[in-house]
């Protein structure tokens, strides 16, 4: 009878560590994390004042070669 008691020892071990993870993946998921506003708007003023200097277009991909193309062959006539 002792192994039986063994192997059901671990077993209610591990059922009471299941629920406990359970119980902490609950709790952690229905409390929101912290709102910190004015840092968000700090960086977002900062990457607003300070232009990085690329294009940020979704065409500028197409038009910019095209562009350039447009202004070499009017360079070489």
């Amino acid at each position: 009878m002792k192994f039986p008691a063994a192997i059901g020892r671990v077993f209610l071990g591990f059922l009471a560590s299941t629920r406990r993870l359970g119980m902490f993946a609950a709790i952690s998921h229905s409390v929101p994390p912290p709102f910190y506003p004015r840092p968000i708007w700090r960086q977002v003023a900062d990457d607003n004042l300070r232009p990085s200097g690329n294009v940020q277009t979704p065409w500028a991909d197409t038009i910019v070669p095209r562009v350039k193309s447009a202004l070499l062959k009017e360079q070489t006539r």
